[in-house]
């Protein structure tokens, strides 16, 4: 077992005993650690401050599944890549009134939930070229290598989907 697997497992032994002062410790003998792996699977920062977050509370909420005689810093590992994976297939959602290619149209009456009907409507590809361009601000050539298209590809295809979005809201 390595060092920090170690005194992890001292940590995690303290709060099986009740003594809830150790969970402090915990977060700051691992964070540095965990982030790396968070960033790993998460889009940007914010994602992966909220992996850790929802890794630390199910730490804390199945602390008592804990097997101590194996490295409890590796079984904390497991726990952030679970809780990727479960926020990679969380729907996005549109943050507060971000009309991003609509600036023609007149926003007092694009509403979001309409603005959100409408992607909702595209195909699974679709609404992932508009994320990672319009959430997720990624160029064109990154999107084309994350999704094994040619640029001008997805460039085509995201004039397209703009085009349809802005004539349905009409």
């Amino acid at each position: 077992m390595s060092k920090l697997g170690t005194r992890v497992n001292s940590i995690l032994k303290n709060l099986l005993a009740g003594k809830t002062a150790w969970s402090q410790d915990l977060i700051r003998e691992t964070y540095n650690y965990l982030r790396p792996v968070a960033l790993l699977y998460a889009e940007d920062k914010n994602d992966c401050e909220d992996i850790l977050q929802e890794a630390y509370l199910r730490v804390f909420k199945y602390i008592h599944t804990v097997d101590l005689e194996k490295d409890g810093f590796n079984w904390m590992c497991k726990i952030v890549q679970n809780v990727a994976f479960d926020f990679a297939k969380k729907p996005k959602t549109v943050d507060g009134d971000f009309f991003f290619f609509l600036g023609d149209l007149d926003e007092e009456w694009v509403e979001k939930d309409a603005l959100l009907a409408e992607i909702s409507k595209l195909s699974e590809s679709d609404q992932q070229l508009i994320y990672l361009y319009y959430w997720q601000d990624k160029t064109i050539r990154d999107i084309a290598s994350i999704v094994g298209m040619k640029k001008s590809t997805v460039h085509k295809r995201l004039k397209e989907l703009e085009a349809a979005l802005k004539k349905n809201l009409k």
